[in-house]
């Protein structure tokens, strides 16, 4: 993305008075085959996903430990699960997809990248009816929430989270942000379609048409009771955000990553730039 169309993207999104309204994705779970391919295009080694991939792995070292098991909810066609489970090769991870056609695909990446430590069950992330309670160190999750149809399916994703989660344990969910206005979705989406299929990039509108309001992720994370919540996201431009239990005291994050995936040069500013525009989100007024 140019600088020129950045400075549009900011000024459109300064000049909207009311935010847009949210409108869910037309597939809520993503089983059609050529869907998965597409999916699985824009986590490959060139893909958009990477930098935002990348983030969410150096945040998670600041909440992982050796030994840990760890939840990774709507892992999807499972690139970024093998990257995880490569970065962390003494944790075990547990990939969880409502698609049986996404987890196939995870389990022939994760086979190919010859990561071991990683199994994977069939269930709804909204309830987790296989897994029993409180049987996660650390429960991740990138890009999956806003496949969800409605803000009531949001809370109780939060608190089947609450569920699973061990006492004390950590969190880390990255999703889109919710971008004020139609204008900015536009652009973003204008400037993928030279860079992917057209397919992908359809379901990359719709996924930013789909996010959730700051108002639904507060009222969410309340219902994760075991552990404190913060809300990071991108400012000026609320592109990502990032729900996540605080940073450990140290200043040395509790795991050293190995194996952190590479960008190839077009996305090391995309990287740079969302890295940058983290912040946490300001509190709300009492």
């Amino acid at each position: 993305m140019g600088p020129w169309r950045l400075l549009k993207i900011l000024t459109n999104e300064n000049s909207v008075r009311e935010p847009r309204h949210r409108r869910p994705e037309p597939h809520l779970v993503m089983a059609a085959p050529d869907q998965v391919a597409a999916y699985t295009e824009g986590g490959g080694p060139t893909g958009t996903l990477l930098p935002l991939y990348r983030l969410h792995i150096e945040r998670l070292t600041t909440l992982v430990s050796p030994g840990d098991t760890i939840l990774d909810l709507g892992c999807g066609s499972g690139q970024l699960l093998a990257l995880m489970a490569k970065s962390f090769p003494r944790c075990h991870f547990v990939g969880v997809d409502l698609s049986t056609t996404m987890l196939d695909t995870a389990k022939q990446i994760c086979s190919a990248a010859a990561v071991q430590n990683v199994e994977f069950v069939h269930d709804d992330l909204v309830s987790l009816s296989r897994i029993g309670q409180r049987q996660f160190d650390v429960v991740s999750s990138c890009l999956a929430f806003h496949h969800l149809p409605d803000s009531a399916s949001l809370l109780t994703a939060f608190f089947t989270l609450d569920r699973v989660l061990k006492v004390g344990g950590g969190v880390l969910v990255s999703d889109l942000g919710p971008l004020r206005s139609e204008r900015t979705i536009d652009l973003l989406v204008d400037d993928q379609r030279s860079q992917q299929s057209p397919l992908l990039v359809e379901d990359y509108e719709h996924s930013l048409r789909a996010a959730f309001t700051m108002d639904d992720w507060s009222r969410a994370i309340q219902n994760v009771r075991k552990v404190s919540l913060k809300v990071d996201w991108t400012s000026p431009i609320h592109f990502l955000v990032q729900i996540h239990s605080p940073r450990t005291t140290s200043e040395q994050p509790r795991y050293q990553a190995g194996n952190l995936p590479d960008l190839a040069l077009k996305h090391r500013f995309e990287y740079f730039l969302l890295s940058r525009m983290m912040k946490p989100r300001p509190e709300e007024p009492a």
